[in-house]
Formats: structure tokens, sequence, C-alpha cells
């Protein structure tokens, strides 16, 4: 796959894609990817948002998988500093421990938004938390 006309793409969407991650992790060409929507089982999301987490303002993930989701959270803890709009499906209640220390990380976090099969919470502009 030529990922060369990639490089200066903004936004980037899978939905239930399993095979271009691996393409797009391995390339060596900078991707500057500022929003990112994923749904689906997504192995290797991870690795794609440690790759493009720098960039990164926009970010929705509904991962089917819990291992997954939890790789995608550290990844996020990890690399990306710069995210405002943040929106979560699937969350697990094991997962609210990791999920609120990356909440308190993102500090520049303007709009969030929390799905699970039992409840939904949307919190916009000026979002504070307690320590």
């Amino acid at each position: 796959m030529n990922l060369k006309n990639f490089k200066q793409l903004k936004f980037l969407q899978f939905i239930r894609c399993t095979s271009i991650f691996q393409s797009l992790y391995d390339t060596l060409i900078p991707l500057k990817i500022k929003s990112l929507k994923v749904m689906g089982q997504a192995p290797g999301s991870a690795l794609l948002i440690r790759q493009i987490g720098p960039y990164l303002e926009n970010l929705e993930l509904e991962i089917w998988t819990d291992g997954e989701t939890v790789k995608a959270f550290k990844s996020i803890w990890r690399y990306c500093n710069q995210i405002k709009f943040l929106r979560l499906y699937r969350i697990d209640y094991d997962n609210f421990s990791l999920l609120y220390g990356l909440i308190d990380r993102l500090k520049k976090l303007q709009h969030l938004s929390l799905r699970t099969r039992d409840f939904s919470i949307d919190v916009e502009n000026d979002l504070k938390f307690v320590q």
C-alpha cells in the first residue's frame, strides 16, 4: 500500500476494519492526523494511536474487545496530549480507574462523551476534575 498520499490527511476513520492498521503503523511517513475514529475489533489501534498521538485533537473509539481497549487507553495516556474532543463507547466498569487517569492527564480536553451499555455522560467546555 502506497501511503505517501496519506501525509496530508487530517481525518481518518475506520469502521470494522482490521487489516489496514499494520500498513499505517509500519510506515515511516509521519502521519499528522488530527481526528481519528475507530469502531470495531481494531487490533493494533494502540500502535496507530502511538504513531499519530502527538497530533490528535479529536478521538472517537468504540473498540469491541477489552484487551484492545486497555491498550488503546494506555497509548492515549502516553502519547496524546493535544486531545480536545474525546468520545469513548463500550466503557467497562473495570476500566474506570484507567479512564480517570487518562481524563485527568488530558489538560486540553474540552468535550468528553462516555458511553456504556448502562449509561452515558456528556460534558463540554470548562472541564475541571477534582484531584
